[in-house]
C-alpha cells in the first residue's frame, strides 16, 4: 500500500534510457497512470506502450532525437515548455527519471529543475553515469548536466555503470544495462511504497556519496527529511533489523544510533569485534559487574589469548559518560583477569572521567572511532 505522503507522485521518465525503465516499472506493476515517458526521437516512442506517453521537439528534430547534442535539448524542452508547466501543475512529488550521458535527458533535465524550482515543485532526479570507456560526448554531456544540476538541486540519487559492471563482471553489457533498470526501479520503489531503507542500502552498486564532479547526491535519509518533510527519529521511517543492515545504514545515517536500544548497541559493538575475526562473548543482561561484551584477541607473542572487557554505553549526545561510570570498570580487570578494559558510547567523556580512566588505563572510545580502534587492539 502507498504510504500516504506519496500518494501524489508522478514518475517522469526521459529518453531511451527513460524508455526501459518504465517498462520496467510496468513490468513490476508501478500504477501506469502516474508514468509519464517524453521522447524526441518517434521510433523509440514507439517501443512502449503507455498511456502518458508524449513526442517532444517535434519543430525541433522532425522526430529523429537530438544526437546527443545538449542544446538540441534546451531547444526541445523551450518548445515544449507548456506541455511541461501543465504536467507538473499539481503538488505531486515528481520523480525525473532517465541516463545521463545521452543529449536528451542530459539537456533538458537543468531546464526542467530551473522551471520546478521557479514553483517550488518538489522532485528527486533518479538515474545512472555513462561508462567510464563510452564515447567521449557523453562524458561531456553528463558533465553539462552535473555542473548546471548543481546549482539547483541536491536531490539527487545516481547509480555508475561501472560500479554495477564491477560487481558483476561475468554479465554482458545488455544484462548490465537490465541490471540497472531493476536497480532504479527498486529505488523509485522504496521511495513511493514502503520507505524500507534496508532493500537499498545493502546493493552495494547505489552510491551515496559527498562529491561527483561538484553535485551533492544526497542518501535517502536526506530525501525524506528534507524534501518530504518527514523526521525520521519521530516517524521510524526507516529500519533495519539486523546488525549488518544497521551497520550500512549507520554509513549515511549516523544518528540512526541513537533510536536503537541500549541492549542492541551492546549486540552491535560485539558484532563488530566479531567481523574483525575475534573471539566474543556479549554477557547476559543480569550481570552488574560492568561487563557487556569480552573479546579474546591472538596474543602479541606466543602465549595465552589476550582478554578485553568492554562496556557499551547506548547514550544520547548530550548526556556525556562521567567518572562513576568509568569507576564501575575498575574492578573488571580483576574479575576476569582481563589484559585491557575498554568503554564504549555514542556520547562523549567528561573530563573528570578522562582523568579517572587514564589513571586506571581504562580505554574511552566513542562508537564512530570503534573500526579503527579494532586495527589497534592488541597494544
Amino acid at each position: 500500500m502507498i504510504n500516504e505522503t506519496l500518494k501524489e507522485y508522478r514518475i517522469l521518465c526521459f529518453g531511451g534510457g527513460g524508455a526501459e525503465i518504465a517498462k520496467e516499472l510496468i513490468r513490476q506493476k508501478f500504477d501506469s497512470e502516474k508514468i509519464f515517458y517524453f521522447d524526441s526521437e518517434i521510433d523509440d516512442l514507439n517501443t512502449i506502450s503507455l498511456k502518458n506517453k508524449f513526442q517532444i521537439g517535434t519543430f525541433t528534430t522532425f522526430g529523429k532525437g537530438t544526437k546527443g547534442k545538449t542544446d538540441a535539448s534546451i531547444k526541445v524542452f523551450k518548445e515544449d515548455n507548456e506541455l511541461f508547466l501543465r504536467l507538473t501543475k499539481s503538488d505531486s512529488i515528481y520523480f525525473l527519471v532517465g541516463s545521463l550521458g545521452g543529449g536528451l535527458f542530459s539537456g533538458l533535465l537543468p531546464e526542467l529543475a530551473v522551471s520546478l524550482n521557479t514553483r517550488n515543485k518538489k522532485y528527486i532526479v533518479i538515474g545512472n553515469l555513462p561508462f567510464e570507456n563510452e564515447q567521449k560526448f557523453q562524458a561531456t554531456n553528463t558533465t553539462y548536466a552535473i555542473t548546471n544540476l548543481n546549482a539547483y538541486t541536491s536531490n539527487v540519487l545516481l547509480i555508475k555503470n561501472s560500479d554495477v559492471q564491477g560487481n558483476n563482471p561475468s554479465l554482458t553489457k545488455a544484462e548490465i544495462f537490465d541490471k540497472m533498470d531493476k536497480l532504479l526501479c527498486s529505488l523509485i520503489n522504496e521511495l513511493v511504497l514502503n520507505f524500507d531503507v534496508s532493500e537499498v542500502v545493502n546493493k552495494n552498486e547505489l552510491i551515496y556519496i559527498s562529491s561527483l564532479e561538484d553535485l551533492i547526491f544526497t542518501s535517502k535519509s536526506y530525501i525524506l527529511e528534507h524534501l518530504l518533510g518527514i523526521n525520521n527519529s519521530e516517524n521510524k521511517v526507516i529500519t533495519a533489523d539486523t546488525n549488518l543492515e544497521i551497520l550500512e545504514l549507520l554509513k549515511f545515517q549516523y544518528e540512526y544510533v541513537y533510536r536503537i536500544s541500549p541492549r542492541r548497541f551492546e549486540e552491535l559493538v560485539e558484532y563488530i569485534y566479531k567481523l574483525s575475526g575475534y573471539k566474543t562473548e556479549l554477557t547476559k543482561t543480569s550481570r552488574d559487574d560492568g561487563a557487556d561484551v569480552l573479546v579474546w584477541t591472538p596474543p602479541p607473542v606466543l602465549g595465552d589469548s589476550f582478554l578485553t572487557v568492554i562496556q557499551a554505553k547506548r547514550y544520547a549526545k548530550k548526556n556525556h559518560v562521567g567518572s562513576a561510570e568509568v569507576r564501575e570498570l575498575m574492578g573488571s580487570s580483576q574479575l576476569f583477569k582481563a589484559d585491557k578494559v575498554q568503554l564504549v558510547t555514542t556520547s562523549d567523556f567528561t573530563k573528570p572521567a578522562i582523568s579517572t580512566a587514564k589513571a586506571q588505563k581504562i580505554d574511552l572510545i566513542k562508537f564512530y572511532e570503534l573500526n579503527e580502534t579494532i586495527k589497534n587492539l592488541i597494544a
